[in-house]
């Protein structure tokens, strides 16, 4: 039916192309021509005066020519929509012989467009040098047009987001399959270079001879080549046998089969099989196992780790996710270690054991639950993958629960805590923590003013907070101390009394050093206010607080008679502590300027707020939680019979000094016109006390801090000094420092702290036409021509490095530490200096990049760590090299990876592929 609708409009366009002078549009010398019934050299715009209803030209465009072929019904075999082809040179029609043709059989139409055609049917568009349109089995065909430079017009099919290049193209109209030989497609990431390449259906693609790669170039660096590949949804890539070229290399890399995600994201599928070997595995495999992506909002990770030395470690992950709900992850990690030989005398088999859950949930009324729990077994960070966890001490896991009332200001929050020392293999515990909040209500203000303003009562405020906790605390004996040789663990001790009494280790009195369950709830009642003085710029806060504390034990001592030592005894039963404190604090600020101006300063600027506060608490010995015992001596020692309370009366004055120094920097824009930016040049405070009702050293120390901050540069300054002079012992005593030495304080530490970020500015090597490497291809992409698939034919030629100057792009952070502790009876002087260069990074080259850190003890005169990963890019492969020469983890490793994020654990190479437990480390040298 094309044929019959396309040839009488031909037909009727040949007059008119036959008044154009033949040479005016001609096909070049140069294009071989098929024979030729009829030959209709050009086809030139018909005659305004002509009528053509049938023939589709678009809006004029100089030397291009837009030919259509209107819709034919249906019914009669006819073609969905109209095709609409355009050219830049001529349209050359042959006929085929109409003789002895078969009752519906099509005799051999054609029609070829020259020089950038154009040939587009519905989404579908057809692109290239030449295109064929053959009526009889209505199919488009692409080639590229010969010239004195070589071919020009590369074929390209493009159908919605998908897109082809290649030698040839085929195109059928009515099944919509298509066909390319030497094909080149992109796919998400990835390229698919294929020998012969069919469209069976919209999301399946066929190819023979073809290869897969996420390498940009017409020639890539590397390609996973096979002779049959399936592409589905443009997503998933199926092959069959498989084999790794490199640089047009063939490898002896190969697979049976292949299945491999073209897609970053989520994919169900097998894990990239890693190797190594370590001191607990031996030579291993590791990651034998699958992900399952349920839906969008599930997946599941199996994974399993085997080594010849008969150890074994699985792993199960559960991840979970629903949009504006909750999200979270679940994981369970159990192995089998086996230390030695069953005849060595050191022969142990442990079994490390990791549970992990993360969870993050928010309900509507004002509700939120929060996880984040890491429980594992001492022996679980020795097959830990990240240095991190291998070389840490201690893990923490909780899990919350709140509740808010914003309308009323109230609040609650339960949560489960625990904490791990994996050195001594202790934990302690919250099971659990209930805490209750009430913001301050203001009892005594007025619902309706009478225009008098608010009273001094009103601003008086009551607030109200709580916490009950039940702790759990457990630190095992020795091993060589409990009669099997292996302590209960924290677990043990937590689900059973009698593991607990067997395996808590006990202090130099024989006590124990945890509790299996301490119970306690503490109420708090602050009662505070708030004035103001605005004539002299003054804040006044009074402030009174009543808090209780409910015990299941207190703790008494006495002088046993037998050795005349003091012993502490536990009274087990329900204990009130009471406390009541009352503060009375005033503020003010007073400011001094001066518009003295200095280079690009434009005056100062000194603000200082003095804060006194004074604070009292009674005698604890009156509420019973305050005792004295006589030592042997006849001295009375006072002491507190639960956690935390003040053995003496309180009736301290407290006083803070803050200084704030700024400035104003003025500065001039393009436009001529004065900015101005207020900055603060320095900070000071300074802090102490003095307490009335104390008999003993009513001073306290003198605190102060200095900081200042200018652009990306800090510094801060901070120490102490006591009032008391030392005995000979180095311990404090009742004289005065000024009354020993006639100075008037001793200073305690000092402490100084700086940091700077340096950073590069970034330019560009001078030459033409940008750097290139020496082994990497030069020159102009080529047209894929010649064998389907040859990786092999680009020359890989060695050039020349960039010349010119270039710019490292310098970034690092410095931070510089000073301490100082003075010289006691007892011991030296010390001091401490350390320089951290912390992330710093090095652009040395276009393709050469140097990360790292370190450390520079300036005390001991040596550097403490060094970490240097040094980096090559190799177009789409990246090369490393990681070196930590110096610091408790020495280490060396080399790799080789793909750059692209899916295939990149899957071509991957890592020299030394191994770790030992010495240097906590995956990349070692070897001992």
């Amino acid at each position: 039916m094309l044929r019959r609708v396309l040839l009488p409009l031909l037909l009727l366009a040949a007059p008119a192309a036959a008044a154009q002078t033949a040479d005016s549009l001609a096909v070049p010398d140069s294009v071989a021509r098929p024979p030729a019934t009829v030959v209709s050299d050009t086809l030139a715009a018909p005659d305004p005066g002509a009528v053509v209803d049938t023939l589709q030209t678009p809006a004029p465009v100089p030397q291009t020519e837009t030919y259509g072929v209107p819709l034919a019904p249906p019914a009669e075999g006819g073609l969905e929509r109209p095709v609409t082809f355009t050219a830049v040179d001529s349209l050359r029609l042959v006929f085929g012989s109409r003789e002895g043709l078969a009752e519906g059989e099509r005799p051999d139409d054609r029609a070829a467009l020259y020089g950038s055609a154009r040939a587009q049917y519905d989404t579908a568009t057809l692109e290239a040098g030449i295109v064929e349109i053959l009526f009889g089995p209505e199919v488009l065909r692409a080639t590229p047009l010969a010239s004195d430079s070589g071919e020009v017009g590369i074929p390209r099919f493009s159908e919605g987001t998908d897109g082809f290049t290649g030698r040839e193209l085929a195109f059928n109209l009515r099944t919509r399959r298509g066909r390319i030989v030497g094909a080149r497609t992109q796919l998400q990431d990835g390229f698919l270079i294929g020998g012969v390449v069919k469209q069976a259906a919209p999301h399946i693609i066929y190819a023979s001879d073809a290869a897969y790669t996420t390498c940009d170039l017409d020639h890539p660096h590397y390609a996973v080549e096979a002779g049959r590949i399936k592409v589905v949804d443009g997503k998933t890539v199926y092959t069959g046998p498989v084999r790794l070229r490199l640089l047009g290399i063939p490898t002896p890399l190969w697979l049976p089969f292949g299945f491999f995600p073209a897609t970053e994201g989520r994919r169900s599928g097998p894990l990239a099989v890693g190797y190594g070997r370590s001191t607990d595995f031996g030579l291993y495999l590791s990651d034998l196992g699958y992900y399952w992506a349920a839906n969008d909002y599930l997946g599941v990770l199996g994974k399993l780790r085997i080594g010849t030395t008969g150890s074994v470690q699985g792993e199960g992950q559960l991840q979970y996710v629903r949009k504006y709900a909750y999200d979270g992850s679940l994981s369970l990690s159990y192995g089998r270690l086996r230390s030695g030989e069953r005849d060595d005398l050191d022969f142990a088999i442990s079994t490390p054991v990791r549970l992990g859950w993360t969870h993050n949930q928010t309900f509507p009324a004002g509700q939120r639950l929060t996880a984040n729990v890491d429980l594992q077994s001492s022996s679980a960070r020795f097959v830990a993958d990240d240095l991190a966890d291998q070389v840490r001490q201690s893990s923490t896991s909780s899990v919350t629960y709140s509740q808010s009332w914003p309308g009323v200001g109230r609040s609650l929050n339960v949560q489960l805590r625990a904490n791990q020392q994996f050195d001594v293999n202790s934990a302690q515990l919250t099971l659990p923590s209930v805490a209750f909040s009430q913001q301050r209500r203001f009892p005594f203000r007025r619902s309706t003013r009478d225009g008098r303003g608010e009273r001094w009562y009103e601003k008086i405020g009551v607030s109200y907070s709580g916490n009950v906790t039940n702790a759990f605390s457990y630190t095992p004996k020795a091993d060589s101390l409990v009669a099997d040789g292996s302590a209960p663990s924290w677990v043990d001790a937590l689900f059973s009394q009698s593991a607990f009494n067997e395996g808590i280790a006990t202090d130099i009195n024989g006590e124990p050093t945890g509790e299996r369950f301490a119970y306690g709830a503490t109420h708090s009642i602050p009662v505070t206010a708030s004035f103001n003085v605005p004539r002299y710029n003054l804040s006044i806060t009074p402030s009174l607080t009543y808090a209780e504390n409910w015990l299941n034990e207190r703790t008494l001592r006495e002088l046993d008679p037998a050795s005349n030592e003091i012993v502490s005894s536990t009274d087990a039963g329900f204990t009130f502590d009471r406390r009541l404190r009352a503060n009375l604090e005033l503020g003010t600020e007073l400011y001094g300027t001066t518009g003295l101006r200095v280079g690009a300063f434009d005056g100062f600027r000194h603000t200082l707020a003095p804060r006194v506060s004074l604070a009292l608490e009674p005698d604890y010995a009156r509420f019973g939680t305050v005792r004295t015992v006589t030592d042997s001596t006849g001295r009375e020692i006072r002491y507190g019979t639960v956690p935390g309370v003040p053995t003496d009366p309180t009736a301290s004055l407290r006083f803070s000094l803050n200084n704030a120094f700024l400035t104003r920097l003025a500065r001039r824009d393009s436009t001529d016109d004065e900015q101005r930016e207020t900055v603060q040049l320095l900070s000071l405070a300074l802090s102490g006390g003095y307490n009335f009702a104390a008999e003993q050293r009513p001073l306290e120390n003198l605190s102060f801090s200095a900081n200042t901050r200018r652009g990306a540069f800090n510094a801060t300054a901070s120490g102490s000094f006591s009032f008391y002079a030392l005995d000979d012992e180095g311990l404090l005593t009742e004289d005065t420092y000024l009354a020993a030495t006639g100075r008037p304080a001793r200073l305690t530490n000092l402490r100084f702290s700086s940091g700077y970020t340096l950073r590069s500015g970034s330019s560009r090597p001078i030459v033409g036409g940008g750097p290139t490497e020496p082994g990497l291809p030069s020159g102009p992409s080529t047209p894929i021509g010649g064998a389907p698939y040859d990786p092999s034919a680009p020359v890989y030629t060695a050039s020349p490095l960039p010349v010119g100057p270039w710019d490292s792009q310098f970034a690092a952070s410095l931070d510089l530490t000073a301490a100082y502790t003075p010289a006691t009876a007892t011991r030296d002087a010390s001091w401490t200096a350390t320089l951290g260069v912390n992330q710093f990074s090095m652009q040395l080259t276009p393709k050469w990049g140097l990360t790292g850190s370190t450390g520079f003890d300036f005390i001991q005169g040596k550097v403490s760590q060094v970490n240097l990963a040094l980096r090559r890019d190799l177009h789409c492969w990246e090369m490393q090299i990681r070196w930590q020469p110096i610091g408790p983890v020495q280490a060396f490793g080399v790799s080789l990876y793909v750059k692209s994020g899916y295939l990149r654990d899957l071509l991957r190479l890592d020299l030394p592929n191994a770790d030992f437990r010495s240097a906590f480390t995956n990349v070692g040298l070897p001992r």
